[in-house]
């Protein structure tokens, strides 16, 4: 393996961990009411992380997937997953690990390594497990370091990806193909088509002498050949847009109530402030003339006086 693949892979979870100046965190953004751990990872269900997203911290709308990559265990059956950094005003604050693996029971683990590709066809499908695991930046490299980048995608600055993109990616792979089929709809069919739709026509970028390839175990066995999953990728296309769409246009719909309720909230804000204003000035006034009704009463008292000595002498 190349002396350059090694420097790529240890610059990028550097790059991953590397602490800055804001104390924003990808956690936090999502988390109902900002109270994410920074520090510790959270796994979600696709449903789930899609609520969050729209009902999450406006700041998470703003965040670019500012890089994808395919992973590969070393370990047989090589188990592929994806990683997608995720980025606030130039500032890697975390990532999402993807991955498909089997639901778990009291009797099966959850690892889809667990799973022998040597496995009867009467035992091929279980119900899959897509869960979408946000990331501290601290601890991306312990979800990648008994794997293997066997392929990357950085998205344009004019065609940014958002976190709405992983959902949008993950939700119909899911709807479609809810059964883990250990021949047909496995990990390394989910990550690939996921790798795909995200990465659309964009340069996918194949780190050199890696020793693996997409699809095979032990280096040999091809589970899932790349033409196909290209050729399953044109077809979701359309079935992600639409999701990504739908999801985009409910983001837009919180905005626009969230918007509408606060300046509702804020005249209605302005209204109490100038009927405030309106009764201290009333009682002000109220305060005034009672203090003029008795300075003319002293004045008149003072009169009466006044005139009544000058009688009197």
């Amino acid at each position: 393996m190349s002396l350059l693949y090694h420097l790529r892979t240890t610059l990028h979870t550097l790059r991953l961990r590397l602490s800055f100046m804001s104390d924003i965190h990808l956690n936090r953004l999502l988390a109902p009411y900002g109270e994410g751990s920074s520090t510790v990872d959270h796994t979600y269900a696709i449903d789930s992380l899609e609520s969050m997203y729209i009902n999450g911290n406006p700041r998470i709308h703003d965040c670019i997937i500012s890089e994808i990559a395919l992973w590969k265990m070393k370990a047989v059956p090589n188990h592929e997953f994806l990683m997608a950094s995720v980025e606030y005003n130039g500032h890697v604050i975390g990532a999402l690990h993807i991955e498909r693996t089997v639901l778990p029971t009291e009797n099966r683990s959850v690892n889809a390594s667990s799973v022998s590709v040597a496995s009867s066809s009467s035992s091929a499908q279980h119900f899959a497990h897509d869960p979408i695991i946000i990331c501290s930046t601290d601890n991306v490299d312990h979800h990648t370091a008994s794997a293997e980048m066997i392929a990357y995608h950085i998205p344009a600055g004019t065609s940014p990806l958002h976190v709405s993109s992983v959902v949008a990616a993950c939700a119909v792979l899911n709807k479609a193909f809810p059964m883990y089929d250990i021949f047909k709809n496995q990990c390394y069919w989910y990550a690939g088509l996921a790798f795909r739709l995200l990465a659309g026509n964009g340069n996918v970028q194949r780190p050199k002498n890696t020793g693996q390839r997409a699809g095979e175990v032990a280096k040999f066995f091809s589970v899932m050949k790349e033409p196909k999953l290209d050729e399953h990728a044109k077809e979701f296309r359309p079935l992600y847009v639409e999701k990504l769409q739908a999801i985009e246009h409910e983001v837009t719909e919180k905005r626009r109530k969230d918007s509408d309720a606060a300046d509702k909230a804020d005249a209605e804000r302005r209204a109490k402030e100038a009927e405030r204003r309106a009764d201290q000035s009333d009682r002000r006034a109220a305060e005034l003339e009672l203090e003029l009704q008795k300075l003319k009463e002293l004045y008149q008292g003072a009169s009466a006086t006044a005139s009544q000595g000058l009688s009197t002498a």
